[in-house]
């Protein structure tokens, strides 16, 4: 079997631990792995995707983002790639690895909200992936691509009350515009109430208070969902090999699927 990218061999083999196998994880196993590195994939879940996996479920045409994970996950098995998958304990995965380098590709973290009692805060992931229900009246902080695409999936699902609070003056910055017009079409025909430079400034009377540039305002809902993504918190961590981590992908700085992909053939072929 011909390999896939027809890069040179690394002048030192080394052992190398991938940390998620989502896009930018596969991708830069794949490309190490061609170099003569051997290379192992750690995945808390039990298959390939990360977050493609959520944004596979937005609509009906979403399922052909699974199309690149899918030849990057055979790039990876003809190459050689050893894939561990329900690897919980990362730590004691990697002592027994003894890896020479550790490339956390474990995505973006979702940021928490304070919320009233007795509401629920929720991520994109536990409706889109672990299918928990949802009620009537949600709320969803962050306007970008995760909040936007749970918006579309829960509009295609049932008849749902929405408020989007976004804290930038730009819905959809990571959502190719190609997506985004339509997306944003659906939302209007649903009557979605999209807040654009409002943050969340607390809880009032068991409500949810939101800033905005007309004041503040009060929201009553049954469900929270927090889409906010930031960097992943892991390199704060003590533990391991804390000293030999590269981050990659959405770990890194969360984007688009494609600059996932390049930033993991482009740290790749650095090694």
């Amino acid at each position: 079997m011909q390999p896939s990218f027809y890069v040179g061999k690394s002048p030192e083999k080394k052992r190398i631990a991938v940390v998620g196998a989502g896009p930018a994880g596969l991708q830069y196993a794949a490309v190490a792995a061609e170099k003569g590195h051997d290379v192992t994939i750690l995945e808390r879940h039990d298959r390939t995707g990360g977050s493609v996996l959520m944004a596979s479920q937005v609509d009906a045409g979403a399922v052909e983002l699974l199309r690149p994970v899918k030849k990057l996950e055979g790039d990876c098995r003809r190459l050689g790639v050893s894939m561990k998958f329900g690897v919980q304990d990362t730590e004691s995965a990697l002592k027994a690895l003894a890896p020479d380098l550790v490339v956390m590709a474990t995505g973006a973290r979702f940021l928490p909200v304070d919320v009233p009692q007795g509401i629920p805060l929720v991520t994109p992931e536990d409706i889109m992936v672990k299918n928990i229900s949802v009620p009537k009246k949600v709320i969803i902080f962050g306007g970008q691509g995760a909040g936007l695409g749970l918006a579309v999936h829960l509009l295609g699902k049932a008849d749902i009350d929405i408020t989007i609070v976004e804290e930038s003056g730009t819905i959809g910055r990571d959502v190719n515009p190609f997506y985004l017009w339509q997306y944003m079409g659906l939302m209007r025909k649903k009557k979605v109430t999209i807040l654009r430079n409002a943050r969340f400034s607390g809880i009032r009377n068991g409500m949810f208070a939101v800033m905005t540039g007309d004041g503040e305002k009060t929201f009553d809902c049954e469900l929270a969902v927090t889409a906010l993504r930031a960097p992943s918190d892991m390199k704060d961590k003590p533990g391991a090999y804390a000293g030999k981590r590269i981050y990659i992908g959405d770990a890194k700085h969360p984007r688009r699927l494609h600059n996932a992909i390049h930033a993991g053939f482009r740290y790749a072929m650095e090694v």
